[in-house]
């Protein structure tokens, strides 16, 4: 009998109140601490990845409506996954430039209706200026970062809460085994004074006895 197979289950929405998955950045901790493996490939291919990503981003600015689904455009020696996200990212990055810029410049545009009524009407007060635009410059991307979800976020939290207790308690130990050995050099140093105050006295006696 033929079974037929399982879908996928969907990742239900969080209901009020219940934990939500989410992504943030986590950029206070260097990659070699986490992975130094990966370090030097990653070094590699980021500038080429930035490139990619830039060129993206300005087809997607200037030229084209952002379209994560683009079918890829520039040659590069990245993997087809990448250049799949390199193209996903730009357009994001697009999108919310185009967004970003249009309410700027809708903005100005009743700004400058504002002035020329005001203008008109005669109304206008003797310092004011016309508003000007200033065209957008393309975003410009200047440096990676590395993502991590709050599962990886939580991970490397624990593994410096780790290393932080550790170095607590070696620091606790060592403190103990200084005062420890300070204690036991006041106690050589007081028998040391002890035998030597003994002696002098002695001695003081004896010396009393032959001028007797």
């Amino acid at each position: 009998m033929n079974r037929k197979p399982k879908r996928p289950r969907r990742q239900k929405r969080a209901r009020p109140g219940e934990p939500q998955v989410i992504t943030r950045a986590v950029t206070h901790i260097r990659l070699v601490e986490v992975n130094p493996g990966k370090l030097a490939t990653l070094d590699e291919l980021a500038p080429i990845y930035l490139a990619l990503c830039q060129h993206y981003i300005t087809l997607f600015c200037i030229e084209e409506t952002p379209n994560n689904l683009r079918t890829p455009l520039y040659a590069t020696p990245l993997s087809e996954r990448w250049h799949r996200v390199a193209i996903m990212q730009a357009a994001g990055i697009a999108r919310s430039w185009r967004t970003n810029r249009a309410t700027a410049y809708q903005e100005h545009q009743e700004a400058l209706a504002a002035y020329r009524e005001q203008q008109a009407e005669g109304t206008l007060a003797p310092t004011s200026q016309e508003p000007t635009w200033r065209e957008w410059n393309v975003p410009t991307l200047r440096e990676t970062a590395i993502q991590a979800n709050a599962n990886t976020y939580k991970e490397l939290a624990a593994q410096e809460k780790t290393t932080a207790d550790a170095f607590k308690a070696s620091l606790d130990n060592n403190t103990k085994k200084l005062q420890d050995d300070l204690n036991t050099s006041v106690a050589v140093n007081k028998d040391v004074t002890d035998k030597l105050t003994a002696a002098v006295q002695q001695s003081t006696k004896v010396e009393a006895a032959v001028k007797a």
